[in-house]
């Protein structure tokens, strides 16, 4: 399966919720409070394993080379911790 797949999977995951009302303009409008994020996770979890993927929430990835702050956004030149070791994703997709 590709990103094409899991893109589409997670478009039918999101009509449902939106026909079942779970997902509303309103809810789309007051975005924090509405738990949205979450249940934009919720879609793509399921998107993923129904794509065949071990989908994991807050998967953080451990890099073997960092990312330099300061050469991504000057604005950090003068910041303590100037390397990036890791990222974390809403959503991680494991191929099993």
């Amino acid at each position: 399966m590709t990103v094409n797949n899991i893109a589409e999977k997670f478009k039918d995951e999101f009509k449902s919720l939106v026909e079942m009302e779970l997902i509303t303009e309103a809810s789309l409008r007051n975005y924090s409070a509405s738990n949205v994020h979450s249940i934009l996770q919720y879609c793509l979890i399921n998107a993923g394993s129904k794509c065949g993927f071990i989908s994991i929430p807050e998967y953080k990835i451990r890099l073997s080379n960092p990312i330099s702050k300061p050469k991504v956004d000057k604005r950090f030149e003068n910041c303590r911790g100037k390397n990036i070791w890791s990222l974390k994703l809403d959503v991680g997709f494991l191929s099993p």
